[in-house]
């Protein structure tokens, strides 16, 4: 769904690399959680 390889999301779940604004904006989408939520600044 977001065309990137599966080593890139581990070095973004390992906190290796960060990803762009717009790539976050396309996981919240998928998820249907706020930018906020994923960035720890919400429970919701």
């Amino acid at each position: 769904m977001l065309s990137v390889s599966v080593r890139l999301i581990s070095y973004w779940e390992n906190g290796e690399r960060e990803c762009s604004f717009d790539m976050l904006m396309a996981i919240a989408d998928i998820f249907g959680v706020s930018t906020d939520y994923l960035l720890g600044k919400t429970e919701y």
